[in-house]
């Protein structure tokens, strides 16, 4: 698809409705709840809606998904719509930025990767075929793949896609150990006191929705400053050397390296920035 024949101008109406602020066509909707308004929306926003979509599928190298990238992008927004409340003071369109963002993401793995745990025992099976898999030094050959099938008991086909997923998505959860080797230190703590795994769990939801509630230079510095993936939180990343999958760390920066980065004159800006979002962070979890 070229940059300059995106003919997905789907949302377009005839007439035209009169140029409209984004925000007032969200309120207007919330207060008539009328659906033209949406469609109004749709129609003065696609040129964004285009843009974002196609910067999304370049930054992944997915052009040929833009149909898909740009329908689970509406996806995001319609989502957005039965969860927001103009009075909550914030713009609809950075309210929705991580609805929008997690039906890309969730329309570019399913894509790509051939394969979806639809359940605990698929993933069970998926964590245990890479626990295999990188017993075997994480090798993708037509030997260490019938190994593997006949150890999870899935067809040679079936077993690579499993793969194939579990390499894609190795940046967002340690796949790495099987049932067995995973149930220490959580799963003795919660089967005995499952109250502590419910709070430990709302106190990591409050923690990332405060996150999320950022700014966008505050989120990225500070994943910059702490050495975690802004979207999804993740310590790590995959990295391919040899034409194979190696694990490595996102390094901390330092404020000099940050405030160079996103040019700031001194490292004292960059800290403060990161020093304030920490503490919007604590006030929310407060």
């Amino acid at each position: 698809m070229s940059e300059n024949n995106i003919s997905n101008y789907i949302y377009q109406l005839d007439p035209a409705p009169a140029e409209n602020n984004i925000q007032e066509l969200i309120e207007k909707y919330f207060a008539e709840k009328e659906d033209k308004y949406i469609a109004w929306l749709l129609h003065c926003y696609e040129n964004t809606i285009n843009s974002d979509v196609l910067k999304f599928a370049k930054h992944y190298n997915s052009k040929n998904l833009f149909e898909d990238l740009k329908q689970a992008y509406v996806t995001g927004l319609l989502s957005a719509f039965k969860n927001y409340n103009p009075s909550f003071g914030v713009p609809f369109m950075a309210y929705s930025e991580k609805y929008v963002h997690h039906e890309m993401t969730e329309c570019l793995r399913k894509e790509t990767t051939g394969f979806s745990a639809k359940n605990y025992g698929e993933y069970a099976k998926l964590r245990k075929a890479m626990a295999i898999w990188n017993e075997l030094d994480r090798l993708m050959s037509s030997d260490v793949i019938v190994e593997i099938a006949s150890k999870i008991g899935e067809s040679e086909d079936k077993t690579k896609q499993i793969l194939i997923s579990g390499i894609t998505n190795m940046n967002r959860t340690d796949l790495f150990s099987d049932e067995s080797e995973q149930a220490a230190p959580e799963i003795a703590d919660s089967s005995s006191e499952p109250e502590k795994l419910f709070i430990r769990h709302e106190r990591y939801s409050k923690l990332w929705e405060a996150y999320d509630n950022l700014e966008f230079t505050e989120r990225i510095m500070l994943a910059q400053r702490y050495g975690f993936c802004p979207d999804c939180g993740s310590t790590f990343y995959m990295d391919y050397e040899d034409g194979i999958p190696k694990k490595k760390t996102f390094e901390r920066m330092t404020y000099t390296d940050i405030a160079t980065l996103h040019g700031f004159s001194s490292p004292d800006t960059a800290k403060h920035i990161c020093e304030k979002a920490l503490q919007k962070i604590k006030e929310t979890m407060a």
